[in-house]
């Protein structure tokens, strides 16, 4: 007898989705926060941080794409929450 309160668990990939305001159509870094993609423009980070100069700008392994390049390559922040880093980018793009 199945056990109604199972619930199969999704996979990580299932579970990642583009961030529904910040994953701009001219953004060209990728970052990883929780569950979401944000696309946005790297000259703001790097512009704002030496942290993120140097984190984007060393150079990829060979035969590798940088990290932050693209959804399949997104750069993690982990220590942050999605929630705070969208407020953080509403600095950068509020209207």
């Amino acid at each position: 007898m199945a056990h109604s309160n199972y619930f199969a668990p999704q996979s990580a990939v299932e579970q990642i989705k583009r961030h529904p305001k910040y994953y701009l159509n001219g953004g060209d870094v990728h970052f990883l926060v929780e569950n979401y993609i944000y696309r946005v423009h790297r000259y703001f980070f790097e512009r704002e941080s030496a942290w993120f100069r140097e984190k984007l700008g060393a150079p990829a392994p060979a035969g590798q794409a940088p990290k932050g390049s693209s959804d399949a390559n997104p750069f993690p922040l982990d220590d942050v929450a999605a929630d705070d880093f969208s407020k953080f980018l509403w600095v950068f793009y509020n209207p």
